[in-house]
């Protein structure tokens, strides 16, 4: 589904409170968690109320999801918030560490944690934290946050100073 536009198949209420278990046209399934939207968007306020979430209906043609209240969302939308909520996996940790030609000194420096923990990360050793994930994803879709935060660490070992 990388170049196609988000299509839904089916939409229906999962067992979370303000979650929707959707099928993606050409195949995929997801969860997503639409607690954040509610939250923070007074026009999905009413769907805080689980009688008013649950009208969930799709419209234009899979292009969207509405209900009553008069709330959507388009696939789009729902397809990027499920991206953001599923768990990066150590493979996609470990190619955007390997495209980039990133050390390990680089890496932990950019992403603010441990070079040990960059190994457990890439090895699959530790699951890769969601504020990481996130950071790693936002530097994929728009390079230039990347480069706004990026510091190229000098290699080998430092001098002594006499």
């Amino acid at each position: 589904m990388a170049n196609d536009i988000p299509t839904l198949r089916r939409v229906r209420v999962a067992k979370a409170p303000r979650t929707l278990a959707i099928d993606w046209q050409g195949g995929g399934r997801d969860t997503v968690d639409l607690t954040g939207l509610i939250a923070r968007r007074e026009v999905f306020a009413p769907l805080g109320d689980a009688a008013e979430f649950a009208t969930a209906h799709i419209i234009n043609n899979g292009g969207g999801v509405a209900w009553n209240c008069g709330a959507d969302c388009s696939a789009t939308s729902l397809y990027i918030i499920a991206e953001e909520q599923r768990p990066m996996k150590a493979r996609e940790f470990s190619e955007f560490i390997s495209a980039r030609a990133f050390s390990l000194n680089e890496a932990a420096e950019l992403l603010d944690v441990s070079r040990t923990t960059i190994q457990n990360y890439r090895s699959g050793k530790s699951d890769v934290s969601a504020t990481v994930a996130t950071s790693v994803r936002a530097m994929i879709r728009e390079p230039t946050v990347l480069y706004a935060h990026f510091r190229p660490v000098k290699r080998g070992r430092p001098r002594k100073v006499a």
